[in-house]
């Protein structure tokens, strides 16, 4: 049945309460079963694209009037519907949305059922702003109904209301259980939560159809269904609530004016506020941000945020001044709140404090900085490798200066090879085999000078294989090749010497000995195992003194040749223990 048919001479009998509610987009946000049926509307749809008289006289006439006036207003409409449009305020006076009531009644009962209907409309506004209060719970709200049903029931005096739900028990004022009683489930579509029952007294002489009307009975199921969705929401939100209080990070949510609607208590601490202050303020007023580099202040634009045009996130720079009076690095991310509609209704920013994390990533910076100049000006070479797979390839993710310059190849053309592919000959070497011994076992492992070689050249190296913490293996190592050639010239030497029939002696600057041939051995009767090392006036003695020898040795380091007289002094020691 459309409105514009909804006149006097098709309603003989008073029919039930028609109640919408309107927000200030001009969306239902809510409707009871007759309103559904009136309209054939649905949730989330514009009451203003109903095509109809009344639609457009609700438009001009009241509905904007009580969004702006924020008072309730009251008409009749065709001699025949008792209208009333009463705002629902926020914490702040501002009017949210508006409860639209329709009463079908005859003109001769307009005025009779008009004291009611304003009851009906004062508990029905009272359970919307409900929804507003910011420590709402389900034991609060079912109170709040036990207290406040049986003054909009038709006759007050002799009513009596018993809610159960959750298993708990409430009862209004001076309650009077009755045979004379009916019951409306409160639930919502995904679960049953309890019921309300009102009672009449059975004292009262009046006909039970009189007091359980229809009028009464619309109320009771407007009022057991919206009781539904609000607990409901209540037990999600408190979920909700919950894990917000119980994270680490803090966490503000605004509304479309940025007025904060909630803040944990982490977020809370962390700019010096009690919870109930915060409610309610500003956001730019509650959490004052800084440029952490340039001290001016930061102002959060919400509408500019939901809107696209700036970032939802804070300054890349932001800080607050703690309660302490020191300054707090941030670091934010934010998210739009959409209600079931997919409509944005405000932001969620979540932040947390980074200052120490930023110091540190400051000095991990500064400290990478060093590692890197030592690392490139080692003079052994390094290099770093990933490992793949079960240790079946090495890829190779640093080298350093040195090992550029040993290799003969720019670090560009090594990284992200397998070492086998960029270094032919290192299989063969026995670094692959070394590399899978330390990675598997953790243990550090070294390969003493050995022969190297592949296509592009061949020397000996020493290498040096550890693990790192992260996994990665890393090979110190240095070319040895000239040590190497030196080594092998001095044995070939040593050996030369050795075969020498004259005696032959070497000593250092320290005048210590480090050479010591067979002829020596033979001459002195010292093994020379027995003065390698050892000072040459230990075992040396000149036929003068010890400064002679002094003198002698100078003279040797500085002309490069002499020839002095020297005693066996191991004879000598022998022929003074036996006298």
């Amino acid at each position: 049945m459309s409105v514009d048919s909804f006149d006097s001479a098709s309603t003989k009998e008073p029919s039930n309460v028609i109640l919408l509610e309107i927000g200030r987009n001009g969306l239902i946000e809510w409707m009871n079963e007759e309103a559904k049926s009136l309209f054939g509307a649905v949730r989330g749809e514009s009451f203003f694209s109903l095509e109809n008289k009344l639609t457009d006289c609700l438009k001009t006439e009241i509905i904007d009037r009580v969004f702006t006036e924020g008072a309730l207003f009251s008409t009749t409409y065709n001699e025949s519907q008792q209208i009333s449009v009463t705002p629902v305020h926020t914490n702040d006076g501002g009017v949210e949305r508006v409860v639209l009531s329709i009463a079908e009644c005859e003109i001769a009962k307009v005025k009779l059922q008009s004291l009611q209907l304003k009851r009906e409309l004062h508990l029905i506004n009272k359970i919307s702003k409900f929804m507003w209060e910011k420590d709402r719970s389900v034991s609060s709200l079912m109170i709040f109904l036990a207290n406040e049903l049986p003054n909009a029931m038709s006759y007050p005096d002799l009513a009596s209301v018993k809610i159960i739900c959750d298993g708990k028990e409430y009862l209004s004022p001076n309650f009077r259980e009755t045979s004379l009683s009916s019951t409306y489930p409160i639930q919502s579509e995904k679960a049953d939560f309890g019921f309300i029952t009102e009672y009449y007294d059975e004292s009262s002489e009046m006909d039970p159809s009189e007091l359980f009307n229809e009028n009464e009975k619309s109320l009771f199921s407007t009022v057991a269904e919206r009781a539904g969705e609000i607990v409901d929401r209540i037990k999600t939100s408190r979920t909700f609530f919950e894990v917000l209080e119980s994270i680490g990070d803090g966490v503000v949510s605004t509304d479309m004016e940025g007025r904060i609607v909630f803040i944990n208590n982490v977020a809370a601490k962390m700019i010096g506020k009690e919870e109930s202050e915060a409610v309610g303020e500003q956001i730019n007023k509650v959490l004052k941000l800084y440029d952490s580099e340039t001290g001016r202040r930061i102002l959060l634009d919400t509408k500019k945020m939901i809107t696209a045009e700036g970032s939802k996130s804070f300054h890349p720079n932001a800080a607050i001044v703690s309660p302490a009076g020191t300054m707090r690095l941030l670091a934010d991310s934010a998210e739009f709140i959409q209600d079931d509609d997919g409509e944005v209704i405000g932001i969620v920013h979540s932040f947390k404090d980074v200052t120490e994390e930023r110091g540190f990533l400051k000095r991990l910076a500064d400290n990478e900085s060093r590692f890197r100049l030592l690392f490139d000006n080692m003079g052994m070479g390094v290099m770093i490798c990933s490992v793949e797979g079960h240790a079946e390839k090495f890829i190779l993710r640093d080298v350093n200066k040195a090992a550029e310059r040993l290799e003969g190849v720019r670090r560009e053309k090594l990284i992200g090879r397998d070492i086998v592919e960029a270094f032919p000959g290192s299989e063969r070497f026995g670094l692959v085999e070394v590399f899978r011994k330390v990675y598997s076992s953790g243990e550090p492992a070294h390969i003493p000078a050995t022969h190297y070689s592949d296509k592009t050249g061949s020397g000996w190296k020493e290498v040096s294989v550890f693990k790192l913490p992260s996994g990665e293996i890393v090979s110190l190592y240095q070319d040895v090749t000239q040590r190497r050639r030196y080594q092998t010239e001095l044995e070939m030497q040593s050996h030369i010497l050795n075969e020498v029939g004259k005696a032959i002696v070497a000593t250092d600057s320290n005048r210590e000995i480090t050479f010591w041939n067979k002829a020596a051995e033979e001459l002195y009767g010292w093994k020379s195992e027995e003065v390698i090392g050892k000072k040459a006036s230990e075992v040396l003695m000149p036929e003068g003194n010890e400064k002679k020898q002094t003198k002698s040795s100078a003279r040797f380091l500085r002309k490069g040749s002499g020839k002095e007289s020297f005693l066996r002094r191991r004879e000598m020691e022998r022929s003074s223990s036996r006298r």
